[in-house]
């Protein structure tokens, strides 16, 4: 198989890959992901309120998470996207 061709292939895969993920997590709020109150408090005060607006952010970047918490947090986002494709 040509090296273009799986270059274009999986460019096409992840783009459908985003779009999906984009729709699942699409108005579905934080508490979906079963986090602790203290993180969803977090989220909530840093204006995440759903799991659309955390798919393409920096968690790491998000004030107040420290390294668990963000471990935590990626952790459930990775099981959510898991069970909803």
């Amino acid at each position: 198989m040509d090296s273009n061709k799986v270059k274009s292939d999986w460019k096409n895969d992840f783009a459908h890959y985003q779009k999906c993920m984009e729709f699942l997590g699409a108005n579905v709020p934080v508490e979906t992901l079963c986090l602790p109150t203290v993180i969803n408090t977090i989220l909530h005060r840093e204006k995440y309120d759903t799991v659309h607006d955390l798919l393409r952010v920096d968690v790491f970047k998000i004030k107040g998470l420290g390294k668990s918490r963000c471990s935590l947090l990626t952790s459930r986002l990775d099981q959510f996207v898991s069970i909803n494709l």
